[in-house]
């Protein structure tokens, strides 16, 4: 973990986040992305706005290594801020009822999905 890693890290890092990395963290509210566009440029997805989620395999051509931005085959779908993923097989598309919808990657993946689950009576109440 490089500095500003590091310290963006641990300006995020909350006794009540139920999961945190370099790119987001989860709590009782919803989603926080902290590397949206850029690093340091925040977006926060409250559960109540999410209708659903899904996960979808990565690959040369699916994302795999598009570092931020929309993906090639999921035009419909922005990928945030992330240098490790190209290191990763899933990610998580988050599906908002907008036109375009943000995919998360995970360091934990299972942890993401398990606090998902979760929040699943958020999710469907809401929509």
């Amino acid at each position: 973990m490089n500095l500003y890693q590091d310290n963006l890290y641990q300006d995020n890092l909350y006794q009540d986040n139920l999961y945190q990395d370099n790119g987001m963290f989860l709590d009782e509210e919803g989603i926080t992305i902290t590397s949206y566009l850029y690093p340091g440029h925040r977006r926060h997805i409250p559960y109540a706005s999410m209708s659903d989620y899904r996960l979808i395999e990565l690959g040369p051509l699916a994302g795999r290594h598009r570092l931020v931005g929309l993906g090639l085959r999921r035009p419909r779908h922005f990928f945030h801020w992330d240098p490790a993923r190209s290191t990763k097989t899933h990610s998580v598309a988050l599906d908002t009822g907008r036109l375009i919808d943000p995919i998360i990657s995970p360091d934990d993946l299972h942890r993401v999905v398990q606090l998902l689950d979760e929040h699943a009576e958020q999710l469907s109440e809401s929509h």
